[in-house]
């Protein structure tokens, strides 16, 4: 099933004009008949959207988040503008229809559909919305994919809500061990190459002046890691602006993390001289 804002994508069908098999523009006209009666004057084309000059604040934000976690830029051809995408399982979404609304005016489709793997026979059932290509991304693109794979680069900005969503994207948040009220985040960066995770780690450590470790996971997998002290810090910026439509991802809002009563004291432990791969944490004042 599919839908759609815009309009379907063609489907392939019997044109209202001629009968014959095709695939149909305007969900009605195979392609010669389409072209014909726009020729003949007998049928107007579509108005072309209206693109805006700029994108703002909000959008960059979260377009940023959003490429540190499921969003992708997409070109078709070096020539072409590019277009961005989001595509996640249909449980969250409410929280794609949040990101959807964010891009409103630069949406060209919206689409639900299912995928069936032939391994298991089993459907997955997914959403998806699609931008119109756009010199607005190109910039984006640029950074982000210098060589046509996704790297993160070194100019990136964070900001509360852009960390917010790509938390909500691939961060986890969990309690250590039998202690509910001692939190530790994990985000899943198995997509970026070892330098992209230490240039995310890094900005986390000089963020929040705490330390954010690396391991492998899987031994194969970088991902970003912080036990108690840092991942209070850093969910004290983003509690805020995290999206209520991924509130299942928002362990420290239940009572037993005691994230805003009954706090715990901080770890006597200090380890403001940790070493890491990705620097040194400054020490507290």
């Amino acid at each position: 099933y599919m839908i759609t804002k815009r309009g379907p994508k063609p489907k392939y069908g019997n044109c209202s004009n001629c009968n014959k098999e095709d695939f149909l523009a305007r969900k009605i006209y195979c392609k010669a008949c389409y072209f014909k009666l726009l020729k003949n004057g007998k049928l107007e084309r579509l108005p072309k959207k209206k693109l805006p000059d700029s994108l703002n604040n909000v959008q960059e934000e979260v377009l940023v988040g959003s490429l540190l976690g499921d969003g992708s830029l997409f070109k078709y051809k070096p020539k072409h503008k590019p277009y961005f995408a989001v595509h996640r399982a249909f449980k969250d979404k409410k929280y794609a229809e949040w990101q959807s609304d964010v891009f409103s005016n630069l949406i060209c489709r919206n689409e639900d559909g299912s995928t069936v793997d032939n391994r298991t026979n089993k459907a997955y059932f997914w959403t998806k919305f699609i931008t119109h290509r756009t010199s607005l991304f190109e910039s984006y693109y640029q950074d982000w994919y210098p060589e046509g794979v996704k790297v993160v680069p070194e100019n990136v900005v964070l900001s509360p809500l852009s960390i917010a969503v790509w938390i909500a994207d691939d961060g986890y948040v969990r309690s250590v061990g039998k202690s509910p009220y001692r939190l530790q985040i994990k985000l899943s960066t198995h997509g970026f190459d070892v330098n992209s995770v230490e240039i995310l780690c890094n900005l986390l450590c000089k963020r929040y002046d705490e330390y954010f470790g690396i391991t492998l996971e899987n031994k194969k997998s970088p991902i970003i890691y912080a036990s108690d002290n840092a991942t209070r810090e850093l969910l004290k910026e983003i509690d805020d602006c995290f999206p209520e439509s991924m509130s299942r991802k928002a362990y420290w809002r239940t009572p037993q993390a005691c994230f805003y009563e009954n706090i715990p004291k901080r770890s006597p432990y200090k380890k403001n001289n940790r070493k890491t791969k990705n620097g040194i944490r400054n020490k507290k004042k």
